[in-house]
């Protein structure tokens, strides 16, 4: 319950609303990047999507929809692809598509009728739709469910689902957090933040809106992904590091927080370089 209230009192006092900043680095808004820090440190910072903050990319999705035992695109579901792909962003780089049946009849019968299905709505894309939106010059990923996921006997479960990806073109935002996912945060040792948050806890935080969030992470392990319970606490801590780095390439006024488990937050060091790097303070780190 204490956790609770103190990720709760953090939300409300850093709750209000600031000047608009970005990056004047544009590799800041990718998933993975890499810096020097202390005594050319390597690290990354590893870009997060959960936990309410600013996505990376933007899904954009649409269901192909087939009559009873057909593998054929009606006019009007071409009709509605055309539309859909017409409306797409420019910075498109997935196609995912999945084909489905419903569970009325032989599964193999149907797992064949939802192949022939993706594979009509296939060619279509590639060879029909004049937009641009080219399969061969995307990373194009299909799976054939056949009636796997099907629970009724309906309309529903006739169909082509595609989900699309493009990067979120949003590069403003209000505040910046990073995750210190250092090997001290496992539970056999610290395990807990300098605010007294565990791991467990940490990874139910909801962020405030308009965040950008990061996970430090030391270069010998791999970013996990774009959710932060993916992450698991290994190697060493490059919290400080990283405040550098975003303090240097943000232009604009911009709050900051993060979440550690070092036993000496305040680093003079850090405080030092941050003061010469921002000497008006207008990035005001919070250290939890």
């Amino acid at each position: 319950m204490k956790n609770i209230l103190i990720i709760l009192l953090i939300f409300f006092i850093n709750n209000n609303s600031v000047e608009s900043a970005e990056f004047t680095n544009n590799n800041l808004y990718a998933k993975e990047s890499t810096w020097f820090g202390y005594n050319n440190q390597t690290f990354k910072l590893c870009r997060i999507s959960s936990n309410n903050a600013i996505p990376l990319v933007k899904k954009h999705e649409i269901k192909v929809y087939f009559n009873e035992d057909k593998d054929n695109i009606k006019k009007s579901e071409r009709r509605r692809l055309r539309n859909f792909f017409k409306k797409l962003p420019k910075n498109c780089f997935k196609i995912h598509m999945t084909s489905h049946a419903d569970e009325c009849g032989d599964s193999d019968y149907n797992q064949d009728l939802a192949r022939r299905r993706g594979l009509n709505v296939w060619r279509y894309i590639e060879n029909v739709l004049p937009y641009g939106i080219s399969i061969k010059n995307k990373n194009i990923t299909w799976d054939v469910s056949g009636e796997k996921h099907s629970k009724t006997h309906s309309s529903h479960d006739k169909h082509v689902k595609i989900v699309v990806e493009s990067y979120n073109p949003q590069t403003k935002f209000d505040r910046l957090v990073i995750f210190d996912i250092s090997g001290s945060l496992h539970s056999t040792n610290i395990g807990k933040t300098d605010s007294g948050v565990p791991l467990w806890s940490l990874k139910n935080i909801k962020l405030p809106k308009g965040t950008i969030a990061f996970v430090a992470r030391d270069k010998r392990y791999q970013c996990k992904g774009q959710t932060l319970a993916n992450y698991e606490p290994v190697g060493d801590d490059f919290y400080n590091e990283a405040m550098l780095v975003l303090t240097k390439l943000t232009r604009g006024k911009v709050k900051g927080q993060v979440w550690t488990d070092y036993t000496d937050p305040n680093n003079s060091r850090t405080i030092k370089q941050l003061n010469k790097i921002d000497p008006k303070h207008k990035k005001i780190w919070h250290i939890y």
